[in-house]
């Protein structure tokens, strides 16, 4: 509980030690920086005219960039001599690649006899790319070479096996 008024014998604040004795010096100079800020009309700080108004146009100036020069990562010197070589490597890889076709575009005749012996290709594939004309030039071409009895030998050795023959 808290105590009646009688019993307190304390006042209750306590001021620091040298307070009054220094509080009449420390009043008068308080008073005489008073007087002095009021009789200063001019205290040194004074904004030009319209420095508000121009303000922002100021700060946006120093804050645009300015126009920096751009390097490209392209050099076109490089470029140009890059291009060059690709150029001579495509024409030197064009050169020696079509050594199989002859000048004027068609297939020599021993690259179509090549490919027909590894791809295994039968008369009748053949035949059925052929028309009739020049299935008929081709058998008239057939019927006047002379086959000698030599040249069917070698034929029937060659082609046909005598299993076959026997089965039949």
């Amino acid at each position: 509980m808290s105590k009646p008024l009688n019993d307190i014998n304390e006042p209750g604040f306590k001021s620091p030690d040298g307070y009054f004795e220094n509080f009449e010096e420390a009043l008068l100079a308080r008073i005489k920086t008073e007087e002095l800020k009021r009789s200063v009309d001019d205290h040194g700080h004074r904004l030009p005219e319209d420095y508000f108004s121009s303000f922002e146009d100021r700060v946006m100036d120093k804050l645009t960039p300015a126009q920096t020069k751009v390097i490209p990562l392209f050099n076109r010197k490089k470029l140009y001599y890059v291009s060059g070589i690709a150029a001579a490597i495509i024409i030197l890889v064009a050169v020696f690649v079509n050594r199989g076709e002859t000048a004027d575009g068609t297939l020599n005749y021993e690259t179509v006899e090549n490919y027909i012996i590894e791809q295994d290709v039968s008369a009748y594939e053949i035949a059925s790319l052929l028309t009739e004309e020049e299935i008929d030039a081709i058998g008239l071409e057939i019927i006047s070479d002379e086959m000698t009895d030599e040249t069917l030998e070698d034929y029937l050795l060659n082609n046909i096996e005598l299993e076959e023959i026997i089965e039949q």
